[in-house]
Formats: C-alpha cells, sequence, structure tokens
C-alpha cells in the first residue's frame, strides 16, 4: 500500500491499530476470568472469588504485560503500526493532509495522548464499543473508557502508568484545550475511576467536519473568503498602515495583536477581513457582547474561541471588547483572554469604542491601534455610490451630495440603508433605486435604531 489518500483513510488506519490494544486487553482478561468460571452475574457484584483475586495480586505486580499474549496480535499490532508509520511518512511527502497529525501538532499532543484520544473516539465511530468497554470494566453501566483502562491498554508497566497519569491534569494538553473531558461520577472516585468523553467538536474535527463550536453559534461567525482591501472605505492614513501590517505578516509571520477603535459599524471587523484576504487566512469573528449572553460561561467561551481558530487555521477578530479589561466581574475572562493570546500563534485583531492601550500584559506580542472614525462627507458618498452599485441612475449627484452631508452614517450603516432602499424599489415592481427609495430606508432604518431624523442632521 501506498501512502494514505485521505485524513479518513489514515484515522481509520488508526483507530484500527488501538482497537487492537483493546483486543489483547480483551485476550488477557479472558485468560483471567477462565480461571474463576464463568458467572452470569459478573460485573453487578464482587464475589468471593473477584476479593481472592484482588488480594492475591497485590499492587506493584499488576503489569499488563503477559507471556501467554496471543501471538497472533502482537504480531499484527508490530506489523499495523510499522505500516501506519510508513504510510503517514508517504502522505507528508505528498501533500495529504490528516487532520489527527495536524491535532497533535497543533496541541502539542504526545503519542499517548494521540492514542488516548482514539480510543475515546472509537464510541463515535462505531457504538458497539459502548459494549466492549462495558465488558472491559466489568461493569454494564460503564460504556465510555475510563482513566485506568486506557492507561492498562496502552502502557505496559506500572511506572510507565503511574507517570502517564499527568496526561490527565487539569493544565495538561488534553484537558487545557477541552480535548476530552474528564467526568466525575462521584465526589469520591479515584482519578483511574474517572470516565473519558472526546469533547464533540474535536470528534467532529476528525471525522472531516469544519462547522463551528455549536456553542458559539450565538456569537462566532467564520470567514473563509474575507473583504478585498480595494473596496474599503478609509483614509489614506489607515490604508497606509494596513498596507504596512499587511507586509510586515507576510515578511515575518509577526504575531501582532492589532486593536481597530471606532464606533460599531465602522469598519473594524472588514478592516480585519481585508488583512486577512491579504494573507489567504479564514477570519474567525467573536462578538464579545453575544458571547456574554451566550449560555456558557464567559471565559470558556473564550477559551473555545482561540481553540477553534486553531482548528480551522484562522486567525481571530474579538468585536466590542470594551467590558473586558474594565468590568470587575470580569476578571476570569479577561486572565483567560489574556492567557490564550499569549499561546496562540498568529496575528489577532480586536475592536471596540474606548482608547486601549494593553501594555506588556500580553508577553512582548506587538501592538497596534488604528483609528477608524465615521467616515467624512466626501467618502460617505463614495460609499453611498458603492453600494447602489449603478441602481440609482436616476439620483442626482446633488441629491445623493445632500443625503451624505446630513446623515453621519457609519460604512455598515450605508450598506444597510442601500440594501433597504433596494426593497423600496423591488416593492414598487421597480429595479432602480430612486432619490425617494432612499429617503424611505433612511426614515425606516432611523426608526429602528429609535434615532429622530432631525437629530441625525
Amino acid at each position: 500500500m501506498g501512502e494514505f489518500k485521505s485524513s479518513l483513510q489514515h484515522l481509520m488506519a488508526e483507530l484500527e491499530r488501538v482497537d487492537l490494544r483493546l483486543r489483547l486487553r480483551v485476550h488477557r482478561i479472558r485468560q483471567k476470568n477462565g480461571q474463576r468460571g464463568e458467572d452470569e452475574f459478573r460485573g453487578l457484584y464482587i464475589s468471593e472469588d473477584d476479593l481472592d483475586s484482588l488480594m492475591a495480586d497485590g499492587v506493584a505486580t499488576r503489569d499488563t504485560a503477559a507471556p501467554e499474549d496471543d501471538p497472533s496480535l502482537v504480531l499484527a499490532q508490530g506489523r499495523l503500526e510499522k505500516e501506519v508509520a510508513r504510510r503517514k511518512r508517504g502522505s507528508a511527502a505528498n501533500g495529504v493532509r490528516l487532520r489527527l497529525s495536524e491535532l497533535a501538532d497543533k496541541f502539542s499532543l504526545n503519542p499517548f495522548e494521540v492514542d488516548t484520544l482514539l480510543i475515546c473516539l472509537l464510541p463515535e465511530v462505531d457504538i458497539k464499543y459502548e459494549k466492549l468497554f462495558a465488558y472491559l470494566h466489568d461493569d454494564i453501566t460503564r460504556k465510555r473508557p475510563s482513566v485506568d483502562l486506557v492507561l492498562q491498554c496502552l502502557l505496559e508497566s506500572l511506572d510507565a502508568r503511574l507517570a502517564a497519569r499527568d496526561a490527565f491534569m487539569p493544565g495538561a494538553p488534553l484537558t487545557a484545550n477541552s480535548l476530552v473531558r474528564i467526568e466525575e461520577d462521584s465526589a469520591s472516585r479515584s482519578l483511574l475511576a474517572r470516565t473519558l468523553q472526546i469533547d464533540d467538536r474535536v470528534a467532529g474535527f476528525l471525522l472531516e467536519s469544519d462547522r463551528v463550536d455549536g456553542r458559539l453559534s450565538a456569537c462566532a461567525r467564520l470567514i473563509r473568503c474575507p473583504w478585498e482591501p480595494a473596496k474599503m472605505m478609509v483614509t489614506d492614513e489607515v490604508r497606509s498602515q494596513l498596507d504596512r501590517l499587511a507586509e510586515m505578516h507576510r515578511i515575518s509571520k509577526n504575531t501582532f495583536l492589532v486593536y481597530f477603535r471606532g464606533p460599531a459599524g465602522s469598519g473594524r471587523k472588514t478592516a480585519a477581513g481585508a488583512l486577512c484576504r491579504e494573507w489567504a487566512l479564514p477570519l474567525l469573528t467573536v462578538e464579545f457582547g453575544a458571547l456574554l449572553s451566550a449560555d456558557i460561561q464567559p471565559e470558556i467561551g473564550i477559551r473555545l474561541a482561540f481553540r477553534e481558530a486553531r482548528l480551522q487555521d484562522a486567525t481571530l477578530c474579538w468585536d466590542s471588547i470594551d467590558p473586558i479589561f474594565s468590568q470587575d466581574n470580569l476578571r476570569l475572562c479577561a486572565a483567560a483572554f489574556v492567557e490564550e493570546i499569549g499561546a496562540f500563534d498568529g496575528p489577532i485583531f480586536a475592536a471596540g469604542e474606548a482608547a486601549w492601550q494593553p501594555g506588556d500584559v500580553f508577553g512582548g506580542r506587538s501592538f497596534f491601534s488604528i483609528e477608524l472614525d465615521r467616515p467624512s462627507s466626501d467618502m460617505r458618498k463614495k460609499l453611498w455610490e458603492s453600494c447602489l452599485d449603478g441602481q440609482g441612475p436616476g439620483i442626482p449627484a446633488s441629491g445623493l451630495q445632500e443625503i451624505a452631508d446630513r446623515f453621519r452614517f457609519t460604512p455598515a450603516q450605508v450598506r444597510d440603508a442601500a440594501a433597504a432602499a433596494r426593497n423600496c424599489a423591488l416593492g414598487r415592481g421597480s429595479s432602480q433605486i430612486s432619490i425617494d427609495d432612499l429617503y424611505a430606508a433612511i426614515i425606516g432604518y432611523l426608526e429602528l435604531l429609535k434615532v429622530d431624523i432631525k437629530d441625525a442632521d
């Protein structure tokens, strides 16, 4: 066989490899159970024979290596491990994307942690593994792998298993990045007895889904083809700043933080998207206010958003972040935000209305602030012309200039009002926008914003 042709093909081969580990474990348990005879109620109570076996085993002698291992399984395992490694090298040489390898690189997972993920993924691929895990636990109610089961299946010696406990501690890659969830069935259970559950989004990623984590659906949006820089209406100074940042990242892959300061609708996300288009990067935008209202703890949402950006090979734009460093009740959010920015490998954007100068809080990451004021009257006129896109040939230039002079709209407000004017024209059966359509749309838009037209002058 040559290289893996797809990520899913590679994943299935790796799952087959850990499946052999489980089969070896089943073989050992069968041998042990065979010595005690059959018992149809095994797993529902602790028998005298079970107790005698537990007392005889002791502690330090419980290594899983056994001379009576099935030779065919041991041979198949060694052969498959070599084959998978060889085919992975071929895929890498031919530029085939392997998501499992990507995940290991993105989150610095060692081979044991990768295999732990794979064992946790098995029930998501085939439900039969729930029964298999129940058998291995000797408990029909435990249908997901436990820490102990993973250790027993993957590591041969007691010393290795004791050392590997660190992989399940807070701050370790599997837990710090929420790749697996360690569930406590009761407060009295030891770490070994706790159940492991792969995160749904991580399972989806490995199974070739690029859907953004559902817990972020209320506040996050992935933009794969952001806005073209040439279509932005900004001052020459702002365009020059954006050009310098674009070139800086192209040359050095600088991991800077850019803060766009301006009112909502002034083009903050558009500016971030324009830079991402220059760098051929997707953009994940997160509305911080919506995150605070979402059905998730904000600090967890922050960490999930950064993880999502890593999974999508995207950069982040945090919009409306003004409250994060100004409200005492958001200190946990601020701490998570600072920590994740420090660990993120790539440029990051933030946007808000207040002035912001973080100093050295982000560990030496370069910081740039760009002011995005409301556009001038002449720029607003150009924005109206651009958004009308030739659909208002009957609107006199003086009429458009009067609208631009009178209503100090942001770029986003101009786009929204122009779209509403287009609907007004369609409502009267025309594809051409009139000056009356524009005023009707503007008045309706101001009413939506609860602004009196006199106050908008």
